[in-house]
């Protein structure tokens, strides 16, 4: 690329419509920081982060499931229960033949109380109720469940298969005060045999204070919605601050009868976001620091020599005095371009000056000079004519010492 030696200033711009070599270099270093902090940003946006969000999520299903546990442990306790009066030899006699002062004795307000319980029924075989119960839990006072009315199991209820099987069974079921833990147990001998003569059910209601002790026991915040969802795979949601879970729950019929929530705030995200932005800061400053202290020695060790070699290059190109010299004291690449190749030239250009040229006298004007034919002879070789050969031994010879000659005077 040629450039006109009149748009060269002495120093600090160079060629017009031209970048230099130090604006290349700081603007390609600084785009390649720039480019690795949009990639580090995007690291964090699309991997980082999602990762943080994927934690909190198994953080919630593992509540949720120890929700599930929770309320299998509270379910578990309430067939204990029934297990054991069933297996009681007074309610198989009871059965056998009612009277009313097994119940006047036995089925209390105190006594369903200590079951901490809000139903109990006493069923034969046939699905007849001979003895039931229902109270509130803490009062004691009289409760109005619609179970309670019951004089005989309804034919669609799922646990009348269970009268003649002794076997037991748990569940939920709908009731017009809300969602009713039951459990069932056959009524036997007290010695855990016999033939079953009918079952013992106890019922109690998921109220907001027992909705409380389940979550308490798994450790989780626990809630029981109003809407109930549709039954199938455990839903989460994400919000700003918390992440939620919703499962539910089939009734003894099948069908959706509860949807408890559990919200786990986003901790993990939270901290992981301070965590980064922290991260973000310091990788920015380090960034323009090691930018800042790579140009200072870019331009301390490159670019500064490489500017001084440019304009003393200028300016001799400018110039008609060969005699200035660079003195740059280095030894790597550009030391022995501006040390050995410009020198060298410069000495051999005004050797030729001198011999052949013009030659600044005492007074600044140039003044001719002619040199002796002998003079001639001795410095300057002959050299071949362009387009002839230099195979003979003396044109060999005679390029060899004036080359030699030649180097001795630079």
């Amino acid at each position: 690329m040629k450039y006109d030696s009149d748009t060269v200033p002495e120093r600090g711009i160079w060629y017009q419509g031209d970048m230099n070599i130090r604006a290349k270099m700081v603007s390609l270093l600084a785009l390649l920081f720039v480019a690795l902090i949009v990639l580090d940003l995007a690291v964090q946006s699309r991997i980082l982060m999602p990762s943080f969000a994927e934690l909190e999520r198994d953080d919630a299903k593992t509540s949720m499931t120890r929700i599930g546990y929770a309320l299998d442990q509270t379910l578990n306790g309430l067939q204990l229960s029934a297990t054991d009066w069933g297996d009681w030899q007074d309610v198989y006699g009871y059965v056998q033949r009612p009277n009313s002062e097994f119940v006047s004795t036995n089925i209390t307000p105190n006594a369903i109380k200590q079951l901490q319980v809000n139903a109990l029924w006493i069923i034969d075989l046939q699905g007849k109720v001979v003895a039931s119960r229902s109270q509130e839990l803490s009062s004691g006072a009289k409760l109005d469940i619609d179970m309670a009315q019951w004089k005989v199991l309804p034919e669609s209820f799922p646990w009348r298969r269970n009268l003649a099987a002794g076997a037991p069974a748990r569940g939920l079921i709908q009731t017009n005060q809300g969602v009713m833990m039951i459990a069932a147990a056959p009524v036997l001998d007290g010695s855990g045999g016999g033939r079953a003569l009918g079952m013992v059910i106890l019922g109690r209601l998921l109220t907001p204070v027992q909705i409380r002790e389940i979550g308490a026991q798994a450790q989780a915040a626990l809630s029981m919605i109003q809407n109930v969802r549709s039954a199938g795979a455990d839903q989460i949601v994400d919000t700003d601050s918390l992440t939620e879970v919703y499962r539910t729950f089939q009734d003894i019929y099948g069908r959706p009868v509860l949807t408890l929530q559990v919200e786990v705030p986003r901790r993990i995200t939270a901290r992981g976001r301070d965590a980064i932005t922290y991260a973000s800061v310091y990788l920015i400053g380090a960034a323009v620091a090691a930018l800042a202290l790579l140009v200072i020695v870019l331009n301390r060790m490159v670019l500064g020599p490489l500017a001084r070699v440019t304009r003393h290059a200028v300016a001799i190109g400018k110039g008609t005095d060969l005699s200035a010299r660079l003195n740059l004291d280095r030894h790597d690449e550009i030391g022995r371009l501006a040390c050995r190749r410009l020198e060298r030239s410069l000495a051999g250009q005004q050797l030729v000056q001198q011999v052949g040229g013009a030659h600044p006298g005492p007074s600044g004007k140039s003044v001719a000079i002619t040199q002796s034919s002998a003079w001639r002879e001795r410095n300057i070789p002959r050299w071949p004519t362009p387009g002839s050969s230099c195979s003979s031994a003396p044109c060999r010879r005679a390029l060899s010492q004036g080359t030699t000659r030649l180097s001795s005077k630079l």
